[in-house]
């Protein structure tokens, strides 16, 4: 079972980056979400080149095998500080007279 998975995901890989992003997307069976995938891989293409295609492929290959996009990814990497802030205040107390 994981040496099919592994090869699954060699042949996303490779169409990803050699035919078209949202190749992995379409071997998924979510034909929406790699024809979007595709629409935006030509237009970064055409806007950034090389890079612009890479980062919306990998975006999908992302998808594909963890179900969750690169912004999802990065999200979970970076400490959320609001909430650290709110629990340890910074702000001065004030002595209350009894």
């Amino acid at each position: 079972m994981a040496e099919s998975d592994t090869i699954s995901n060699a042949v996303k890989l490779i169409g990803e980056l050699a035919i078209v992003p949202g190749t992995s997307q379409f071997l998924d069976g979510n034909i929406t979400s790699g024809a979007v995938h595709a629409a935006l891989g030509l237009a970064s293409g055409a806007l950034l080149g090389i890079p612009g295609i890479i980062l919306i492929a990998a975006n999908s290959y992302s998808q594909s095998v963890s179900q969750k996009g690169l912004y999802d990814h990065v999200k979970d990497m970076i400490p959320d500080i609001r909430w650290s802030a709110a629990e340890t205040p910074t702000a001065p107390r004030r002595a209350t007279k009894e």
